[in-house]
């Protein structure tokens, strides 16, 4: 598949350790951006816009709640999908997520991904590409206002 025509996904996470796994599971399936920080995130969100947002939940300076409602309160990335990525498993923080705009809220991913992977390979990419919107690629961006 041509690097132009794959589904792009951001990974925004401030451990390293997290992205190389996820890369390393996504990476021949799917366009991979990262960033180490919400603001960062926030900047690669923008243009060129990725399809969907790996987002981890704790993070130093700006947590992905913050970011998530950065992305969300701006027209330009309001309808990129979001999944949060986190070991909290507190209904309070679930329900925190969903309200400010996750599609999805994983708990322990790198985990559930692996073991997914180790059993079925085709597994992750089916997670993602179930859960990324299909955007058409002559679709424009929303104007900024």
């Amino acid at each position: 598949m041509h690097e132009a025509s794959k589904t792009c996904i951001l990974i925004v996470d401030d451990r390293v350790e997290n992205i190389d796994i996820l890369t390393a599971l996504l990476g021949d399936s799917f366009k991979i951006k990262v960033a180490t920080n919400g603001n960062k995130a926030i900047q690669l969100a923008s243009s060129p816009q990725p399809d969907l947002i790996l987002l981890d939940v704790e993070m130093p300076e700006m947590d992905g709640y913050q970011v998530c409602e950065s992305l969300k309160s701006n027209p330009q990335t309001s309808d990129i999908s979001v999944i949060f990525l986190t070991a909290r498993a507190e209904k309070n923080d679930q329900k925190h997520g969903f309200m400010i705009g996750a599609t999805i809220i994983s708990r322990n991913p790198s985990t559930q991904i692996s073991h997914a992977h180790a059993s079925n390979p085709d597994s992750s990419s089916s997670l993602i590409k179930n859960n990324s919107p299909q955007r058409s690629k002559t679709q424009k961006p929303k104007p900024t206002l």
